[in-house]
């Protein structure tokens, strides 16, 4: 009996020292616990943000497949959305070029460069290198330096990486381009003339691999300066009056606007992002100052000389003409765009203008001689002009007449003038003068209303 009491007081004291160690062993875990806690929250608040990021780029870029298109299901197309800044151009006519610098804005969805931003401090964006990520290859399909140019869009650029969900991010890069690209030039309707080029850019990949989208359906921006001029369009003698794009597609030599709709047709199709910019010239003053005016001025001493009293001085103002129209056309020659198709209405008045100028010093040449020769028209030519004259000059005194009994006494005294008057003469010179002189009047008042206006 007492050796069982004695034993069930052993083993009351064994639990309760075992529960005392445990107590002991517990208050100790959590007061560890706590140091840990206190120590953790120490060393993320004396973080700096600066490795705060080099730990987030660390870990996303540790197993990243640079070369390897960032989706998880690489039997599906990536979609790259696309929008362009204009921050300069520059039109070249000689060349039927236009030099076009600005950004290149894309953005796309990467299943690989992702992080859990709970994981670090709520990071939701960072900054990468250009490099470091998968990028589309962009291609411009009439650049002036080939399709395989590797330095008109930058490399260097930055991208930015917004966490979308721990699955899925969004990538935004910004890369610079200066592009030059070849047009083909109307200037037909110079000064008026308005001209039109087109920027295709294509990925590398076909459709089945990427597709190039308009970023939300903007077209594209165009800012040549800041502040109250931001909607300045206007560089030189050129100014932007559209800017448009929209998507096409090339596939067996030739574009068309028709979505590709099967796989097969996809894998033989590139998408193509297309920029139009149309400009038209500005520089009526100018052409007015420089081509017009000068037009005006040699048509009138041309018209003039025929008015000169003797034809040895007709015949001087028109030489002296033809030397003020040499001189002026060089200066026509530096302001005149070089043209292969129609020329411009200007150039063809000036070609009239200069073989008219020679034509009056043929007249005045012609005319010399006929007055040296003294030799009159012929009885018959002499009287219709003089019946002409004389049906002009009634005309006349009929619609000034007030009443219809003057109208008739005069036609009968003109009549019995007419019977009483002899025919006069006419000089062959004089006649050829002022017939010439009607003639070239009304030829350039004809050109200038159809090249001029």
């Amino acid at each position: 009996m007492a050796s069982a009491l004695t034993m069930c007081r052993l083993i009351g004291l064994f639990i309760l020292f075992s529960f005392l160690i445990v107590a002991v062993k517990s208050d100790e875990l959590d007061y560890n616990d706590d140091t840990e806690t206190e120590e953790n929250a120490e060393k993320i608040s004396n973080m700096t943000y600066s490795e705060e990021q080099s730990n987030l780029q660390y870990a996303i870029f540790k197993d990243y497949p640079r070369k390897m298109k960032p989706l998880k299901n690489q039997s599906i197309p990536i979609s790259v959305q696309i929008h362009v800044y204009v921050m300069h151009y520059s039109v070249n006519q000689d060349e039927q070029t236009i030099t076009l610098t600005g950004y290149l804005y894309m953005s796309w969805i990467d299943e690989y460069a992702v992080w859990d931003p709970t994981k670090y401090n709520n990071i939701r964006f960072t900054m990468a290198k250009q490099w470091e990520l998968w990028q589309p290859e962009i291609k411009i399909a009439n650049s002036v330096s080939g399709v395989n140019q590797y330095f008109e869009i930058s490399r260097r650029s930055h991208a930015t990486l917004e966490s979308i969900s721990p699955t899925r991010t969004k990538v935004q890069i910004y890369p610079t381009f200066n592009i030059k690209i070849g047009c083909s030039f109307d200037y037909s309707a110079y000064p008026l003339d308005t001209q039109r080029c087109i920027l295709r850019m294509y990925p590398q990949g076909r459709m089945d691999d990427i597709e190039l989208a308009d970023y939300y359906g903007m077209r594209p921006s165009m800012i040549l300066t800041w502040g109250a001029d931001d909607s300045l369009k206007h560089i030189d003698e050129w100014q932007v009056t559209k800017l448009t794009n929209n998507i096409t597609y090339f596939s067996q030599k030739r574009f068309t606007e028709t979505r590709p709709r099967t796989a097969l047709e996809k894998a033989r199709t590139w998408t193509v992002f297309c920029i139009y910019i149309t400009f038209e010239r500005k520089i009526l003053d100018r052409f007015f100052m420089i081509m017009s005016l000068p037009c005006f001025v040699i048509s009138s001493f041309n018209i003039l000389s025929f008015l000169a009293p003797k034809p040895e001085h007709g015949l001087m103002i028109t030489i002296a003409n033809l030397f003020i129209q040499v001189i002026f056309l060089q200066d026509f020659l530096k302001e005149l765009p070089p043209s292969s198709g129609e020329p411009p209405a200007i150039v063809t008045f000036t070609d009239a203008l200069l073989v008219m100028t020679l034509l009056a010093m043929v007249v005045h040449l012609a005319n010399k001689k006929f007055l040296l020769s003294k030799k009159k028209l012929p009885q018959q030519y002499s009287i219709y002009i003089s019946q002409s004259i004389e049906g002009i000059k009634n005309r006349t005194l009929s619609q000034r007449s007030a009443s219809q009994e003057n109208i008739e006494q005069g036609a009968v005294e003109n009549t019995e003038a007419e019977k009483s008057t002899e025919v006069p003469e006419y000089s062959v010179g004089i006649v050829v003068m002022v017939t010439f002189c009607a003639a070239y009047t009304l030829t350039t008042l004809v050109l200038i209303t159809f090249y001029l206006f």
